[in-house]
């Protein structure tokens, strides 16, 4: 019963960081090019970034 319980608070704390993530996205980026400019582009070139050094990590080790 502990383990549920402890599974339970985990998905509460995620959903609140959610919550209050989107509250405070929603209220500072009302405008859509204010959100593009500062969260659209830097998070899609982060995660291009990421995939990419991904992907050279896996081409590197197959080589190796």
């Amino acid at each position: 019963m502990a383990l549920v319980w402890f599974n339970v608070g985990v998905e509460i704390g995620q959903v609140a960081i959610l919550v209050v993530g989107f509250l405070t996205l929603t209220i500072w980026f009302r405008d859509p090019r204010c959100y593009r400019r500062w969260v659209v582009i830097p998070g899609s070139l982060a995660i291009g970034f990421i995939g990419v050094s991904w992907f050279l990590e896996r081409v590197q080790f197959f080589s190796a």
